[in-house]
């Protein structure tokens, strides 16, 4: 008992001592740093947004209004249907982090599992779960989230669903990599010569301690995310009208281009500051966690 405690203490105090690394890594890469407070900034809006916009104000037509340029009383101008575009952008940026976080939470909660359980197990396991990951990863992912919607219906969480199917096998693929790495450690060595399970040394040690790649994988799959809901949306099938979607309010906008330029440039913006903010933090990461870097996560004790 004495020695599995002291092992259990052996690999919390590594699973801290890599985080504590990896937060200082973060502080000095820019481009995380950067990514990071985007990331932080759409978050402050999104969870503030229903407390200043309600929707259905949002949602509001005045036909006086139509095509009102940018003005103090409507900041990003007005759409065809004299809705204010200032409310409806705000408001999109909660819709556009719904539809990232939902779909990456869906795909990394089946691909996660299975990617370790591959690494970890080898062998014939190994063989199926990564062969159907590689019949799965053989069509377009935005062609098969446009097969999936337009079978089960063109709605938003049909939309988030269909997006959280497609990257299911690029988290299971980065997963079993790391695993298969973590897997030789000495902590996991130890154990399993104390007798552990496999589920708990699979869920305990081998998981935790893959964590970094999957937090790149993930913030890459969150900005793929937002762009195709963008798409499905601009297509008509993903969110509907009215919602305040900016893949939507792109395709409303498409035929006003020279009457009123500001439908599209602002619900554009949005998505391309949203983007960038997840590939720069996504990439960032990816920087410190370099393979060819002199120490570990880039960062040395100087």
């Amino acid at each position: 008992m004495a020695a599995e405690t002291g092992t259990a203490r052996f690999v919390d105090e590594y699973q801290r001592e890599r985080l504590y690394r990896l937060a200082r890594s973060i502080r000095h890469n820019t481009k995380a740093v950067v990514g990071l407070g985007l990331i932080i900034a759409l978050v402050v809006l999104a969870i503030a947004s229903p407390m200043l916009i309600s929707e259905e104000a949002a949602n509001q037509i005045n036909i006086q209004d139509r095509f009102a340029s940018p003005s103090a009383e409507h900041p990003f101008g007005t759409d065809n249907f004299g809705r204010d575009m200032f409310s409806r952008t705000l408001l999109g940026v909660r819709i556009s982090l719904y539809v990232g976080l939902s779909s990456v939470a869906i795909a990394s909660a089946f691909g996660v599992p299975l990617g370790g359980l591959a690494g970890y197990a080898g062998g014939a396991v190994d063989d199926a779960v990564m062969r159907t990951m590689d019949v799965l990863m053989s069509f377009p992912p935005i062609l098969v989230a446009m097969t999936i919607t337009a079978v089960i219906g063109p709605t938003l969480n049909n939309a988030i669903l269909a997006l959280g199917l497609v990257y299911i096998p690029y988290f299971a693929r980065v997963t079993r990599s790391e695993a298969i790495s973590v897997s030789q450690e000495e902590f996991v060595e130890a154990a399993r010569a104390l007798g552990e399970r496999d589920s708990y040394v699979l869920f305990r040690e081998v998981l935790p301690n893959a964590a970094a790649p999957i937090i790149v994988q993930a913030s890459i799959s969150i900005s793929f995310a937002i762009l195709a809901a963008a798409g499905l949306s601009f297509l008509g099938l993903g969110a509907q009208p009215p919602t305040p979607s900016w893949g939507l309010m792109l395709q409303q906008a498409k035929q006003y281009l020279t009457q009123a330029p500001w439908m599209a440039i602002f619900p554009g913006l949005g998505i391309a500051v949203t983007v960038l903010g997840f590939n720069l933090f996504g990439d960032g990461i990816r920087d410190i966690l370099d393979p060819d870097a002199s120490t570990e996560f880039g960062v040395t004790d100087e």
